[in-house]
């Protein structure tokens, strides 16, 4: 049985009042696990045409008719998201069709911001968001347009730091590291995203960094993102940031 990355089954869902209502969530789970079984699954639904602008247009947050409740749109929109989390994540030439496809619809990023910005939003829907822009700044020029986004990447960065809060579950340990891992393939080779994210703290971010490398359950991602910065806005850091740096790559190395 496919798992979703919630850690529950897509089959799961709680389909609410009306099961009929609710047959587009239905269907988009039997799709998550397809597309985790064969990759010719992932060639029939790129041949079915306008179902991926369909799965899509449940991810927005400002719909204009009132079909669902807002209990069972949120539904729709997790089950998008987990739907669109997997078809980004698939493998080989039919994965990168499929990138294609669903990074370049008109509405995606738009919807996507909305979500991290909407603070009704589930920290599931939060952590679907994330792990897709992770998946489609793979291509530097989609994360560049993702970082034009004014809101995305400070919300990621608020996921990231947790508000200041320590991590106290399970679930905001897996938020905080896909928010650092989309965080750090935005900043990869780019320096925009790495100015803007640099400057949206006014260089704290710097020492957050330093610190988490000494947690083993961030160590990875901040490390990456540290470099990332370090690379890509290095004109930009002051000496306290390079004295930080410094110093938590020796204690590090030892």
């Amino acid at each position: 049985q496919q798992v979703g990355t919630s850690g529950q089954s897509p089959e799961e869902v709680p389909l609410a009042e009306t099961d009929q209502d609710l047959l587009p969530a239905l269907g988009m789970s039997i799709l998550y696990n397809l597309a985790g079984c064969d990759q010719s699954n992932c060639e029939e639904i790129l041949r079915s045409t306008g179902l991926i602008p369909k799965i899509i247009g449940f991810t927005s947050y400002c719909r204009s008719d009132r079909t669902y409740t807002d209990t069972q749109w949120k539904v729709l929109v997790t089950s998008s998201l987990q739907l669109l989390h997997r078809l980004t994540s698939i493998n080989g030439e039919i994965g990168i069709t499929l990138w294609h496809k669903v990074s370049k619809h008109a509405f995606l990023l738009r919807n996507l911001a909305k979500i991290l910005e909407d603070c009704r939003s589930s920290q599931e829907s939060r952590k679907l968001v994330a792990g897709i822009l992770r998946n489609l700044a793979v291509d530097g020029n989609t994360g560049q347009e993702i970082g034009c986004i004014q809101v995305i990447i400070p919300r990621l960065m608020q996921e990231f730091l947790s508000h200041g809060q320590p991590s106290v579950s399970h679930a905001d340990h897996v938020l905080r590291k896909v928010a650092g891992q989309a965080l750090a393939m935005l900043a990869m080779e780019s320096v925009q995203n790495s100015s803007v994210i640099l400057n949206e703290t006014g260089h704290v971010f710097i020492k957050e960094l330093t610190m988490m490398i000494h947690d083993d359950r961030h160590r990875c991602v901040a490390a990456s993102l540290l470099r990332s910065i370090v690379l890509q806005a290095w004109p930009e850091l002051n000496e306290s940031d390079l004295q930080a740096i410094s110093y938590s790559v020796r204690e590090v190395s030892y």
